[in-house]
């Protein structure tokens, strides 16, 4: 192929390919996602007691606690989420590959064109213009 055909089957900027390219990029950050979840949130929780006939006046407490996923069931979740990553840049690849082999193919269709092209030219046409020839001179001949 030559450089114009290697450089468009080669290339990676393609709307087909992009869009395949965003999915994956918003699954991988859907699985991210999905794996912090499963870490213990820590958090930090300020209240106070205004108002209350039997505390003090303004008791203000601060505490700090973590938010542990024993009982979460996030591992089909995450499994599910990694799955659409792994599917995702699957699909990506298969465009890709998808765009090079349609330009090969576009490629080998003009190849073919031509070679037929040619062909006519070399051997048809002189072929038909001298069945041509002939005609007219038998025609003339009276024949």
């Amino acid at each position: 192929m030559p450089a114009l055909a290697t450089a468009v089957a080669a290339t990676t900027s393609h709307p087909a390919v992009d869009v395949q390219r965003a999915r994956a990029a918003g699954a991988r950050a859907d699985a991210a996602l999905e794996r912090r979840q499963r870490i213990p949130t820590p958090s930090l929780q300020v209240w106070a007691y205004l108002l209350r006939v039997s505390n003090p006046p303004a008791d203000v407490y601060v505490g700090l606690t973590f938010e542990l996923p024993i009982f979460q069931q996030r591992g089909p979740l995450v499994a599910r989420a990694e799955a659409r990553e792994v599917t995702a840049r699957a699909d990506e690849a298969a465009a890709a590959a998808q765009l090079a082999a349609q330009t090969r193919a576009a490629w080998s269709i003009l190849q073919g064109a031509r070679e037929r092209a040619q062909a006519w030219r070399e051997s048809v046409l002189p072929a038909a213009r001298e069945a041509a020839d002939l005609a007219a001179e038998s025609y003339r001949a009276g024949r």
